[in-house]
């Protein structure tokens, strides 16, 4: 016990500072740093350079080739690496990498890019000024004035070597450190009036002002007398073009949680039935080894063709009634398989099928608590009970969403104008005179990515919610910050091995490997345990616990708290660190003493960054280009074993979360700043890092990720601009207590101007952020009503060439009716039919877009009937809607398809070897994908919907998702034995409440399933929401 006293004690009293413990860093110490994240780079980019090429690992490094939307889709990167290189180069940002992947990717390289912009231009001016000024007659080994100096390592490039003889020195450090604010300050400014540009030019595009999100507003906190169609109709009646729509909120809980319960039991079904099935297919594979190896034995029995014809024509017992599911009626539905001779009983017995417990009557609350748990619950078939509790939930949920009005309201509406200028100017009013009501008010939200439970929420839950969150961020940050602690012990354990009994076997270490642990191991371990567990931690408190009411808000705050933990745990903790006890008694004593203390710490706390970056920029960056978590998950532990499971498995693109990214960048770009002047040398790992950041997440986003379900609009960039300011406050700080302790050699104040200077800027710097501030933030936000103007010409010429282009559309749609089978070309135009002479009744009845028609005070109006009508217009767009996904939901089209191959297939043949495949056959096989194929499909076809078909399905968007949602359908696989085709059969006749089919999929060779056309009950509004 005393060993460890004495090891903490020395560490709270100054012997284990993580960046202090860094001071004199030897040039051995950095080599090795540096040896260690060169080789973890050269290994995983060595990989990544080599399986980057074979069809296998196209899903990982080229799902943006051909498992997106065709728009979407970018060409092939080149085999050969340096012309990968050149290629990742050549691709301008604007307009390649906007067009293809959106305002969020776009914007996040526009950040690596403005980093690399800053730190340019600084490590050519301020490393070659400050560097030789620091060095050249410095402090060194030397002893100046009677005090001896022993300033070794890399600390000789830095502050802390300045000589206290050469104080008008210093000068130039102020002259360094008001032109780092200016340049950084001026970037800013330019870099968020192009933001402004991009986003008015996003917000004013076709694309985007045919979304429902460009018009329609969340408002929350609707006083009860107002959470109405008629009241808000009133309310909101009068702004530019009126509404379009009202959609009023409903707290569906209990309908959502009967839903969650409907889609584990269909995912527990069809596991079940594949897992039947593949026992069937092994149980026949080895009755026919056994059948060749020994002839002289009778065959077993299997079911032919013939034989399976014959079932179901013979005599049945009476099949059992559809009711609850209890023990008995599984027994009875095992009973009637065996009579009436199923499929599966041919090569299995009853015993051999799965069984799960489920709880007793009255005894489900005892049947969960573990180990006596099994003495309340009963064991029945896995397959029979799930096929009837599937039946009683289908049918249940339909009949509740039949009567959404029986639930209770959540005081919040969705408001569709008919302008994108009344929705911005909506959440630019005051609506109430109280101030807890219908403030928070929304625009440009997706129908895809709302959180619906948060909706639910009142304003006081929202308030204890988030001091809830408080709270338990302050803990985790405590947390971590104790791992911190213990890592700094762990980059001072030869320092402490000289003051700890039981810590003297360190120094029987070899040199190298005791720098490889207090060098390398400590900013390891950080970054495993800060970009690992942490984000994910820190997601589910923005998304849950605080309840942020869309993703993009979610990730919004994420990258808010992510930032100001990374800048606790990685600046202030290790920079501070060391002798925290008498640092905190010297804060309780003088609370004024924060930059004293920050400018004492800072120059020896520099070289710990130096070890940190370089490793970050090597390990980081090659572990993002390779992959390596996600090839992990999808080759390692990626086992799936239905075909929903394989589909979504197969057609899932790589989400790069902005939220947890950008707060990374951010907080080196705030560690450049801060030691730019200070540590000069910091710039050039400053430039190593962005520079390989940039390519690699250039690359990312260009082939592998998607930034996320929808584009946000790059609402994150300001937000990262904004913390940035944060690194010039600390520098100021720093360098403001760092002039005031300059002394000479007569121990006077030398640089008390320098330091009021300084004082000066940073109060300018407070004062321009401010103004920055308050004059940009409206327009990140809002459209300015000057884009109305310009809109409606961009309309009317569209609309126009949709009206010259309608000849060409007809035409090319009667070839294709003309080159299908009958019926089918006959169902079509029928639909067809139908949904023109919709249109034509919506081009009658409601105004275009962005009319202003003339309306009379609300007083003169009879809002009753303008409610009523809105009713009735929304249920008729709802049944029109369903016509339409009718229609876009038809199978492939392969005519259509092989259209789309030609457009997007090269036309040159690159040469290769067997390490290097050839590009055109690659490619032939990725557009053969039947993956990509569905995308290709349905996607494409969605780019032909017209601004009134749209519109229809805008008209169920903003329902809430469990009442627009199909019945889920059990998809299993297809077997050559017949006990596949069987099963669904039997399914079907006990209810007609329960979807099943096996069309699609099937088993290969190895009893692995494989998928070839999209999931019976694939939604198209899955692919349909981020284009609403």
């Amino acid at each position: 016990m005393s060993g460890i006293s004495s090891l903490i004690d020395g560490t709270l009293n100054g012997a284990a500072g993580l960046a202090q413990g860094r001071e004199g860093t030897t040039i051995t110490t950095f080599v090795i740093s540096l040896a260690a994240g060169f080789i973890l780079f050269a290994v995983q980019f060595g990989a990544f350079l080599v399986i980057r090429n074979y069809l296998w690992a196209k899903r990982i490094y080229q799902p943006r080739s051909f498992l997106v939307p065709v728009k979407q889709r970018i060409e092939s990167p080149y085999n050969n690496p340096f012309k990968w290189l050149f290629t990742v180069f050549k691709i301008k940002e604007d307009p390649v990498v906007l067009e293809k992947a959106g305002m969020d990717a776009y914007f996040f390289l526009r950040f690596l890019s403005m980093c690399l912009k800053i730190f340019t231009p600084m490590a050519i001016i301020i490393m070659p000024i400050l560097i030789p000024l620091n060095v050249k007659q410095g402090k060194g080994t030397n002893t100046i004035s009677g005090v001896t100096y022993n300033i070794t390592g890399l600390d000789t490039l830095a502050w802390s070597n300045a000589s206290p003889a050469k104080t008008s020195r210093y000068w130039a450090h102020l002259v360094m450190a008001v032109g780092v604010v200016v340049w950084v300050c001026l970037m800013f400014h330019q870099e968020l009036s192009h933001y402004i540009i991009k986003r008015e030019d996003f917000l004013n595009s076709l694309g985007h002002r045919l979304k429902a999100s460009s018009t329609t507003v969340l408002i929350q906190d609707i006083p009860e007398k107002l959470c109405n169609e008629e009241a808000l109709e009133e309310l909101y009646g009068d702004f530019p073009g009126g509404i379009r729509r009202i959609w009023i909120n409903r707290d569906f809980t209990i309908l959502v949680n009967k839903d969650k319960l409907r889609k584990f039991y269909e995912n527990l079904l069809e596991n079940t039935e594949t897992d039947l099935l593949r026992k069937v297919a092994r149980q026949s594979h080895n009755a026919k080894l056994r059948q060749r190896g020994e002839s002289t034995q009778e065959a077993p029995v299997q079911v032919t063709p013939e034989v399976r014809s014959k079932v179901g024509q013979t005599l049945h017992p009476a099949r059992p009634e559809m009711g609850p599911a209890t023990p008995a009626a599984c027994v009875r539905d095992l009973e009637y398989d065996l009579e009436t001779k199923a499929a599966w009983a041919n090569f299995l017995t009853p015993k051999q099928r799965q069984t799960m417990r489920i709880p007793k009557d009255r005894h489900a609350a005892a049947a969960k608590i573990p180990l006596i748990g099994r003495l309340f619950s009963t064991k029945v078939d896995t397959i029979y009970y799930c096929r009837r509790e599937l039946a009683r939930l289908n049918k249940e949920i339909e009949m509740e969403t039949k009567t959404p009005d029986a639930y209770p309201q959540n005081l919040s509406a969705f408001v569709q104008f008919n302008s994108q200028k009344a929705a911005h100017l909506t959440c630019q009013s005051v609506a109430d005179t109280s101030p807890r009501h219908m403030r928070r008010r929304m625009v440009e939200i997706s129908p895809g990515d709302i959180n619906w439970p948060s909706l639910n929420l009142s304003w006081r839950a929202r308030y204890l919610r988030l001091v809830a969150f408080l709270v338990l961020f302050t803990i985790l940050l405590f947390v971590f910050g104790l791992i911190s602690f213990f890592t700094g012990i762990l980059s001072r354990i030869s320092t402490l091995s000289g003051s700890t009994s039981w810590l003297k076997w360190i120094d029987s270490l070899p040199p190298w490997l005791i720098s490889f642990i207090q060098g390398t191991l400590p900013p390891v371990i950080q970054v495993i345990l800060l970009s690992g567990p942490l984000p994910i931690l820190l997601r589910l408190l923005t998304n849950r616990t605080r309840g942020a009411t869309t993703g993009q808000e979610g990730e919004r705050s994420l990258q808010l708290w992510y930032f100001i933990f990374l800048i606790v745990e990685l600046f202030i903790i290790p920079t501070i660190s060391s002798g925290l006890t008498s640092m905190v008694e010297e804060l309780i004593r003088t609370p004024t003493s924060v930059p004293n203390i920050l400018a004492t710490n800072l120059p020896t706390a520099a070289n710990y960054y130096f070890s940190f970056l370089i490793l970050q920029a090597l390990s980081l960056s090659a572990t993002s280009i390779l992959q390596t978590i996600r090839l992990f998950k999808f080759y390692v532990i990626g086992h799936v074993n239905t075909p929903d499971s394989v589909f979504e498995k197969l057609s899932w693109t790589n989400l790069t979360r902005i939220g947890s990214n950008i707060p990374w960048y951010t907080t080196f770009a705030v560690i450049g700043l801060v030691y730019s002047t200070i540590a000069p040398l910091i710039l050039l790992f400053m430039l190593i890092t962005f520079s390989l950041f940039w390519v690699v997440i250039k690359n990312n986003l260009l082939y592998c990720v998607r930034t996320g379900t929808v584009d946000g609009g790059g609402l994150f960039f300001p937000s990262a601009i904004n913390q940035l300011f944060t690194g010039l406050y600390f520098m100021e700080v720093c360098l403001i207590g760092l002039f005031f302790l300059v002394r000479d050699t007569q121990g006077h104040v030398a640089c008390a101007a320098q330091g009021i200077i300084m004082a000066v800027v940073l109060v300018l710097t407070i004062l321009y952020q401010i103004w920055l501030m308050h004059h940009l933030d409206p327009l990140f936000k809002y459209a300015p009503i000057r884009l109305e103007v310009e809109s409606k010409a961009l309309l009317e010429d569209y609309q126009g060439k949709r009206e010259t282009g309608s000849h060409w559309t007809n035409q090319e749609t009667s070839e294709t009716v003309n080159s299908e089978p009958p019926d089918e070309a006959k169902e079509r135009l029928n639909l067809s039919g139908n949904i023109a002479s919709h249109t034509q009744n919506i081009e009658k009845a409601h105004t275009p877009e962005l009319s202003t028609q003339y309306r009379p005070p609300f007083w003169e109006r009879q809002s009753s009937h303008r409610s009523q009508d809105l009713q009735a217009q929304q249920r008729e767009d709802a049944k029109s809607a369903e016509r339409i996904l009718a229609r876009l939901n038809r199978p492939l089209d392969e005519a259509r398809l092989a259209h789309l191959e030609k457009k997007l297939a090269k036309t040159e043949a690159v040469r290769g070897s067997a390490l290097l495949p050839r590009r055109k056959d690659i490619e032939a096989q990725m557009l053969d994908d039947p993956i990509s194929k569905i995308i290709m499909q349905h996607n494409d076809e969605l780019e032909n919907l017209d601004p009134e078909e749209r519109d229809m399905l805008i008209s169920v968007a903003f329902m809430h998702p469990v009442l627009r949602e199909t019945r889920p359908s059990v998809w299993i696989p297809t077997d050559e034995l017949g006990v596949s085709d069987d099963e669904v059969r039997r399914t079907r006749e006990l209810s007609e409440d329960v979807v099943i089919d096996n069309r699609g999929a099937y088993f290969d060779l190895r009893l692995k399933v494989q998928v070839g056309k999209p999931p019976p009950d694939m939604s198209e509004f899955a692919l349909i929401m981020a284009e609403l």
